[in-house]
């Protein structure tokens, strides 16, 4: 076609204009195209469209979109997880069933801020079978907890009937602590090759003896573990914060004597929560202070340390060196003669560490106060509670004999 051009250009003459036409495209590139641009259209159209519709959901329920849980792993529990349409306590029931899951006994309590006389929230555990276990109740361990807000509350003591309804607030997956941290109580320490990294089962959900100083919201989470013929309790301390309708989890537990309690340790309008870690002769107990949420942040248990005293002082460092060295009664007579000595630098940090030894020593008095049969025991009671005559007196007679 070229030579063609080039053929009729040299025949042509001077004043003459030639034009080249270029062949028209092939007909299959059209329709190509217009496929294209159309699949373009109607999947930007698609797109605009599963995007509207997720955001309205979003607002409207969120338990409607669960499938983007992946995407944001914080929302998954706040937001995706949860579905506020309230359901009727037989369908939770049935739900659970179809989910191979059993429902543990609920936790009925008074949300904060609500009327102590009704029953408003419920904190339900769920629970599933262990690992390589059979299927019985003995295997049943609990994997999570949920708190549901009662659509209208019940009167104390009332039970859930099948057409109570409930809202959800929150739900959390649970685990117990690691067996290494459970069995380090023995003893004192973990021996090499004792324990493991594996998590102990929960098994129940249970209310904190004593008075809580905040109404309604607080639980315990327990289990229990057997070394020889030793029984140690373990769990969670948690809270629900209905205000944000967050489970939360505040602070793991162990135990060879007894389960956290509220008791008033300090002489404060509210009240402490006591963790009793006694082992044998020796007591040992763990306070902790409610601090309240500062700027936005979660509220905490913080516990009354006895490692430094509030203000530099050597005799305070020298007592509560004593009480670390499970001196109580002497470390008591210290802090009430230094508070007597200098009432203008007392300070109610203080005065919570005077408290805290002072429950140490009227523990080892009440033992050293018991009958006992063995001299031994008798021995070291009066050891530990500071009485050196008597220890003296009893080991000579002991010798005589």
């Amino acid at each position: 076609m070229a030579r063609e051009f080039l053929a009729d250009a040299a025949d042509a003459s001077p004043g003459s204009v030639r034009l080249l036409v270029s062949p028209p495209p092939p007909k299959q590139r059209r329709w190509l195209g217009t496929l294209l641009a159309t699949v373009l259209w109607l999947g930007s159209g698609s797109l605009v469209t599963m995007a509207g519709c997720t955001a309205f959901w979003m607002i409207v329920n969120p338990g409607r979109v669960n499938w983007l849980s992946w995407t944001l792993p914080e929302w998954n529990r706040e937001a995706f997880i949860r579905d506020d349409t309230p359901r009727s306590w037989s369908t939770i029931q049935t739900e659970a069933v179809q989910q191979n899951l059993t429902l543990g006994a609920p936790l009925l309590t008074a949300a904060p801020g609500k009327s102590a006389g009704k029953t408003s929230l419920v904190l339900l555990p769920v629970l599933a079978p262990q690992p390589r276990c059979n299927a019985t109740a003995a295997c049943l361990q609990l994997v999570e907890l949920r708190a549901y807000h009662l659509e209208t509350a019940l009167e104390k003591g009332e039970r859930l009937s099948s057409e109570t309804r409930l809202q959800l607030g929150d739900r959390l997956q649970v685990s117990g602590p690691p067996e290494y941290g459970v069995v380090s109580l023995l003893a004192g320490g973990t021996p090499a090759g004792q324990g493991s990294t594996r998590r102990l089962p929960l098994h129940q959900i249970q209310p904190i003896e004593g008075t809580a100083p905040r109404l309604g919201g607080w639980f315990l989470l327990s289990g229990e573990q057997r070394r020889g013929n030793q029984a140690i309790a373990y769990g969670h301390i948690g809270y629900y914060d209905a205000a944000q309708r967050r489970i939360r989890l505040l602070l793991p537990w162990t135990s060879l004597a007894q389960r956290p309690r509220w008791q008033a340790v300090t002489g404060d309008d509210a009240p402490e929560l006591v963790l009793d870690q006694t082992i044998g002769l020796e007591p040992r107990f763990t306070v902790y202070q409610i601090k309240p949420p500062e700027s936005g942040g979660l509220l905490r248990l913080e516990p009354i340390a006895l490692a430094q005293p509030p203000f530099p002082s050597q005799s305070l460092e020298n007592a509560l060196f004593l009480a670390r060295s499970g001196l109580w009664s002497a470390a008591r007579a210290w802090l009430e003669g230094y508070k007597t000595r200098n009432p203008n630098t007392w300070n109610a940090a203080a005065q919570a560490q005077l408290d805290v030894v002072a429950m140490h020593a009227a523990a080892t008095r009440a033992q050293a106060d018991r009958d006992r049969a063995s001299p031994s025991q008798r021995f070291a009671t009066q050891i530990i509670d500071g009485r050196w005559a008597a220890a003296i007196a009893l080991l000579q007679s002991t010798l005589q004999d």
